[in-house]
This record gives C-alpha cells, structure tokens and sequence, in this order.
C-alpha cells in the first residue's frame, strides 16, 4: 500500500478516520450534487494538503464527469430508460467519493498506523483484523495478477480483453486458475506471518506513532523560551557574548 509521506498538514490518524466515517454517511444521506460536491471539495483539500494531490485531482475528475454526464442526460435522454440512467449517474459519484475516503486513508497513512488508530478508538478487534487483512491482501493480490499475466505473455498467450471475447473459457483457465493457487499460498503465508505477530496476544499493544500533544509540552517550550530571553538580556546589560549554541545543547539535552 503506497503512502506519501510529504505532506503539509499533519492530522491525527484518530480525526481521518473520523472524518472518513461521517462524510461516508454524507455522502449516502445527500440527495442534492451541489452539497455533494461540496463534501467532495473538502475532502480534496484535506487530501492535497496531506500530500495526496495527485489521486485527490483525479477522484475530483472523476466526479464532476459523472455529475456533468447526469446533467447531459437529464435533457437528452427520454423514454423509460431515462430512470434507470439516472439511477445510475446518481449513485455513481457517491460510489466514487467512498472510493476518494478510502484513499485518503491509505495513500496518507501506512496500514501499521491505520490499525493502531481504530485500536484507539476502541474498535473491536473482530473488525480490525479483517480489515487489516484486507489491507494487506490485496495490493498482492493486484501484485500477483501482473506477475501472472507477465509469466502468460512470455509463453505467448494473450490475456488481453479481445481474448476473453473470443475464449473465454480458455482465458479463466490461464488467469484464475494460478490466480487461485497463488491466493492459496498468500493466504498461509499471511495467517503464518499473523502467528508470528502475535496476532493470538489479546494484552494491550504498544502505540508505535505517538501524536498525542500534552498541555505540559507546551508548557515546558515556554519556559524554555523564556529563559534564553531572560539570557540574552542580562548579557546584553552587562555586556557579554551569548552563546546561544551552548544553552541550545544544554536544552537538548534536558529534552
């Protein structure tokens, strides 16, 4: 799972999800585009701020093409296929936006700090690990399937959508078959590697990304602060050099 990790605006993991949860309930409960696409453009922004531009400008696309081609059928097309395309255009771009939440959890945050962000919020462990799981299975999964269709175009067999029209019963032979076998082993190497984990280990975990701010932290930055002014002032009335890179190294130090 690809994390960026260059971003502007740094949020606690426990606010993403947060936020996730309710604009996924918006974006279910929302009847009008206009809204929608406001819930839409705050999630854009939260995202390019988070170092996630690049997959937030595309979802945005995406979405205003869906509402933009439901406009265009709304007066063109007529008849009794008109309801059944309009149903379709209309729960389109709230499929897509759930799509643009769920990227801006995993292309913000790596799956370790996922995990430990829903055991902070008390989610049910029955629950985090199937989703953990998910979160690790399929970009192999996704990994695979291109290993395997690599493997099938060495031996010169075509694995393209034309040659599942013309076969496809010989295309499900030669793409689900070791597609299968694979997950089978994935699967075992994965519960193996969850045994290993201490997955079975129901104490309480340690919190390996801390972002919790402390009022005493803030605290202590003031006092630190204020007593390199009260230096500098009393060097500067008796005439004396400071040197700031020592009290710089003590204050290191006591940090």
């Amino acid at each position: 799972m690809k994390c960026d990790r260059k971003q502007i605006l740094s949020i606690d993991g426990r606010i993403r999800v947060l936020v996730v949860m309710v604009s996924a309930v918006l974006a279910v409960v929302l009847r009008e585009n206009e809204l929608l696409l406001l819930l839409t453009g705050l999630i854009v922004c939260i995202m390019a701020l988070s170092g996630a531009a690049k997959t937030a400008l595309i979802q945005l696309c995406m979405i205003l093409s869906v509402c933009a081609l439901q406009s265009i059928c709304m007066i063109l097309v007529q008849g009794s296929i008109r309801t059944f395309i309009l149903t379709v255009l209309q729960l389109l771009p709230r499929l897509l936006l759930i799509r643009m939440l769920g990227l801006s959890l995993t292309r913000t945050m790596s799956t370790g700090e996922i995990i430990e962000t829903l055991e902070k919020l008390k989610i049910p462990r029955m629950l985090i690990i199937p989703f953990a799981v998910t979160l690790r299975y399929l970009p192999t999964v996704k990994a695979e399937l291109g290993f395997i269709r690599e493997s099938l175009k060495l031996r010169g067999i075509d694995t393209s959508f034309p040659a599942f029209v013309k076969s496809p019963v010989k295309w499900m032979e030669y793409m689900l078959v070791p597609v299968l076998m694979r997950s089978l082993r994935l699967a075992d190497e994965l519960s193996a590697a969850a045994m290993v984990r201490g997955i079975e280990n129901h104490t309480a975990r340690a919190w390996l990304y801390p972002r919790e701010y402390h009022a005493e932290k803030s605290l202590v930055l003031h006092l630190h602060g204020r007593r390199n002014q009260v230096t500098q002032e009393h060097h500067r009335t008796r005439g004396l050099p400071y040197k700031r890179s020592i009290y710089m190294k003590k204050e290191r130090n006591m940090s």
